[in-house]
């Protein structure tokens, strides 16, 4: 037998055929076999999210809410005296409050133990004395050393002059 070029060309392409359809049918595979596993976890979220949502209707059952809110919370209905007028409720209001500004962390405390009393010591870090400012008057300023004259124009003479602005029409 001999082998001429167009069979070796004709038994290449059978081959590659053969080749490329083996390649894909196994990509078709792997492809099915990903899209059963999400199918699989699809149905999976689906039934968690309607076991969640028949908790969550049971949960939120009105008569089991009054129930429970019974047992574990003092609440009583609303009294008409409850309500109150706008102008009322300057009235009605607590007092206010003087501010005296933040507490400060690390500043001296009045001593609440009597005399002769033992008390633990903390140790608190050791405040520095307070800054005095001292005010002075200022100085009388001093005066600015003169500029030196120049040879090339006399000390009045304008740097530039400008040209007069245009007349208005």
């Amino acid at each position: 037998m001999i082998f001429r070029p167009l069979n070796i060309a004709g038994f290449l392409a059978a081959a590659l055929a053969g080749l490329h359809l083996y390649s894909t049918k196994h990509e078709a595979a792997l492809l099915d076999r990903e899209l059963r596993t999400i199918a699989r976890d699809i149905d999976a979220a689906n039934e968690r999210t309607q076991a969640l949502q028949a908790e969550w209707a049971w949960l939120n059952e009105p008569e089991r809410l009054r129930a429970v809110a019974q047992r574990h919370l003092s609440l009583e209905p609303m009294q008409p005296t409850q309500f109150l007028r706008l102008n009322e409720a300057e009235r009605r209001m607590p007092a206010v409050l003087a501010f005296d500004g933040p507490p400060a962390l690390f500043a001296a405390r009045p001593q609440d133990v009597p005399e002769g009393e033992s008390v633990a010591v903390a140790l608190l870090p050791r405040l520095s004395p307070p800054v005095q400012i001292a005010r002075t008057e200022p100085a009388a300023p001093v005066p600015a050393p003169a500029p030196a004259p120049s040879a090339e124009a006399p000390e009045d003479a304008p740097l530039a002059t400008l040209p007069p602005p245009p007349a208005a029409p």
